[in-house]
């Protein structure tokens, strides 16, 4: 996670591997649960941003991990989330 101060704004982007990516190995074949509590899952972290103060501007899903490798497309292999502090 990086953020950046710009001009009194406080900006936070988020690039890297989606939580469900994390829990399907290459054939698909499901290894964790998603909503078990060791997984940062996106709901939670949008929540926990909405209450430190931002507001989350954009969340987009895409089908390559964080690294750039190729992912079922199926599942989301990595999320961008930018969000401003209010």
């Amino acid at each position: 996670m990086q953020g950046v101060d710009n001009e009194g704004a406080r900006l936070l982007l988020v690039f890297d591997d989606h939580p469900v990516s994390l829990c399907v190995d290459g054939l698909l074949r499901w290894h964790a649960d998603y909503f078990d509590d060791g997984i940062v899952r996106l709901g939670r972290l949008v929540s926990a941003l909405v209450r430190a103060g931002f507001r989350v501007e954009a969340l987009e899903e895409y089908p390559l991990d964080a690294t750039g490798r190729r992912h079922d497309r199926r599942i989301p292999g990595s999320f961008l989330l930018y969000a401003v502090r209010v």
